[in-house]
């Protein structure tokens, strides 16, 4: 059995924050801490939900933060939007960015639909 560190989908999520970074660095000065950070919050959180999605028990509780990587996903793809209207970043970035984000999006909801709770600890010991 792996660790978070083994699922495609944190390899890829990972794989975006680098991309994310590569593009917020060519943001205009003023916009390093303002729109370039909420940017790359965003991101981060989605492999850092993916990961803590992993270490919970149920259900219902590893589907929340999977919820909640797809929101990240949803806010930096707005984002981008906007900075391209900002022409902060060109069509081909743009576009770019859109290729990761639709191919990571379904990739998390399959491993949302998959997945099930986890067996009860057991509070006896076997002899």
């Amino acid at each position: 059995m792996g660790t978070f560190k083994d699922l495609e989908i944190f390899q890829s999520s990972v794989t975006l924050v680098k991309k994310v970074y590569q593009v917020t660095s060519d943001f205009p000065e003023e916009e390093k801490f303002t729109l370039a950070g909420q940017i790359r919050r965003a991101a981060i959180s989605i492999p850092s939900n993916i990961a803590e999605s992993t270490g919970r028990r149920t259900a219902t509780e590893r589907r929340h933060f999977l919820d909640i990587a797809i929101g990240s996903l949803n806010e930096i793809q707005t984002q981008f939007i906007i900075a391209y209207e900002l022409n902060y970043i060109d069509q081909d970035a743009l576009t770019e960015l859109e290729n990761y984000f639709d191919a990571l999006r379904p990739r998390i909801f399959a491993f949302y639909r998959s997945i099930k709770d986890r067996p009860p600890i057991s509070t006896t010991s076997n002899p």
